[in-house]
C-alpha cells in the first residue's frame, strides 16, 4: 500500500477536526466552570485556566477581530 497525498490530507483533515473537537470541550469546561464570559474568567480564573481558555478560543478571538 502507498501512502498518497490524498492519504496525507485526509489524515490532517482529521487531525485538524480531532484538534478543533477537543479545543471545543476544553472551552466549553472552562465557560461552565468561571460563567459564560470572558470578563468572569478574567476575574475568577487561576492564571492556568485562563491561558488555557486563551489557547483555546484563539481561533475564535482572530475572527473577532
Amino acid at each position: 500500500m502507498v501512502y498518497t497525498a490524498e492519504d496525507f490530507n485526509r489524515d490532517m483533515a482529521e487531525r485538524k477536526a480531532q484538534e478543533i473537537l477537543e479545543k471545543k470541550k476544553k472551552l466549553a469546561a472552562l465557560l461552565d466552570k468561571y460563567g459564560e464570559s470572558r470578563e468572569a474568567i478574567d476575574m475568577n480564573a487561576d492564571i492556568r485556566d485562563t491561558m488555557e481558555y486563551m489557547v483555546n478560543s484563539g481561533d475564535e478571538l482572530i475572527d473577532a477581530t
